[in-house]
């Protein structure tokens, strides 16, 4: 019988190669003498004086670099944040940053990009490298009273409530100076000519919630956020009579509304690159390309539920079921891992009342390759592995009711390691299942 966590950790892997972002970016922005060419937006280098990069989350690093290369002469100066030290050789000034809650560097980190903007000018080209994790690595309270730890408190609230990204930003960008369309305000301000490149960890043609929107005109609903403070509770923290909602909105007339944008890689190319892996092995691929943001229980269900039905009426020996999105999973515990883990763990116990396959393997990573607060990318299980943790003493239950999943694969096997990418676009699912004769 085949091995199918390998072969589903298999395709993971292969996954990451393909959506590679220096392979992606030499083929999407090229310099042709003075020209350069982002798919098809044309600008004129001679233009300007000088070529400003400013990037922040986690891919910015592997983005700036890229685009350093193609740059050639005509990069000026750059600053990218991002989440850890990488072993990349920039001429741009590197900041490393808190994440997921902010910290004293994201503090600082923004400071000294509002003050890198400033000092450009009408013969300026700025390039926004933007990606995941941005909300975090660069933070300035809109409110003036507010210190770091009252941002890491709501931000810790946020992220553990079981609220959705969309819900996350519009509180997010409520209380801070440089989200919601800020930065772009400052740098429309300036006269320079800006550009947005992202990487995105959010839906399809979402990005305005690519690190809570920095560039991009936006006004924020304030009944939304009224609503959001008392549905979450958040009240402890956001005194709404503080907030001014005149100002945190960014019209377009304030904002370069023409500013152009490009997203380099997404969910979606994740979920094409893991399919033709699949198909490659000889399997029936079924793509789900809806952008799973419910509780994650209720997804792994669904998940499965289907690709059972499929198997059930397939006339293939072996399926593969790809998809993505961000599942919530509310935190009530203190253990290790995150929502891939707690996912796959979820999902194995639910294996064992299956009928109509002979066996079945789920995986479930982030393509940033951090699960929570682990140092992994996620896990692996299958039809054997709660009957195996029951052998060992593990019961798969408690470990879920403590948010403490990344414990039972380390105890047990099935911890997915694939160190930090440099790159996120979202999560990855991988479901295999070889039908009963």
């Amino acid at each position: 019988m085949a091995d199918l966590k390998k072969i589903a950790t298999q395709i993971f892997f292969e996954t990451l190669k393909a959506i590679d972002l220096d392979r992606k970016i030499r083929r999407t922005v090229r310099l042709r003498g003075a020209t350069l060419s982002i798919v098809e937006e044309s600008i004129d280098l001679s233009r300007f004086d000088e070529v400003v990069l400013i990037g922040f989350g986690k891919a910015s690093v592997r983005i700036g670099a890229a685009l350093e290369r193609v740059l050639r002469q005509h990069f000026s100066r750059g600053l990218l944040v991002s989440d850890r030290r990488h072993q990349i050789n920039l001429k741009s000034r590197v900041i490393t940053a808190g994440h997921p809650l902010p910290d004293e560097r994201s503090l600082k980190a923004a400071d000294e990009i509002i003050d890198l903007i400033q000092t450009c000018g009408e013969r300026s080209l700025i390039l926004f490298l933007i990606s995941g994790g941005g909300s975090a690595l660069i933070e300035k309270p809109a409110i003036g009273d507010w210190d770091l730890a009252r941002l890491r408190e709501l931000n810790n609230r946020l992220v553990t409530s079981g609220a959705s990204i969309n819900e996350i930003n519009i509180v997010r960008k409520a209380v801070s100076a440089v989200k919601g369309g800020k930065l772009g305000r400052l740098a429309h301000e300036t006269g320079a000519r800006y550009v947005g490149l992202y990487v995105s960890d959010v839906n399809e043609g979402d990005v305005n919630a690519i690190a809570s929107n920095p560039i991009l005109p936006e006004r924020i609903p304030e009944a939304r956020l009224r609503a959001l403070v008392c549905q979450y509770g958040l009240d402890r923290w956001i005194d709404l009579d503080q907030v001014d909602f005149g100002a945190i909105d960014v019209p377009p007339e304030e904002g370069g509304s023409n500013v152009y944008t490009h997203v380099l890689l997404d969910n979606l190319n994740a979920l094409d690159a893991a399919a033709k892996a699949a198909r490659s092995m000889g399997f029936e691929v079924h793509v789900e390309r809806s952008s799973f943001e419910e509780d994650y229980k209720k997804v792994a269900e669904l998940l499965i539920e289907r690709l059972v039905s499929k198997c059930k009426a397939a006339d293939t020996r072996m399926l593969c079921q790809i998809s993505g999105g961000e599942v919530r999973c509310k935190v009530t515990g203190n253990g290790i891992g995150g929502r891939n883990s707690e996912f796959v763990l979820y999902s194995a116990t639910l294996f064992p009342k299956l009928t109509g396959v002979k066996s079945i393997a789920m995986l479930s990573c982030g393509t940033d390759g951090i699960d929570g607060n682990s140092f992994a990318g996620g896990a692996v299980a299958d039809e054997a592995t709660v009957a195996v943790a029951a052998d060992h003493g593990l019961d798969a239950n408690d470990y879920i009711n403590r948010n403490d999943s990344h414990s039972f694969f380390q105890r047990l096997g099935g911890v997915v390691y694939s160190g930090p990418t440099g790159n996120n676009v979202r999560d990855l699912r991988i479901l295999i299942a070889e039908r009963s004769c």
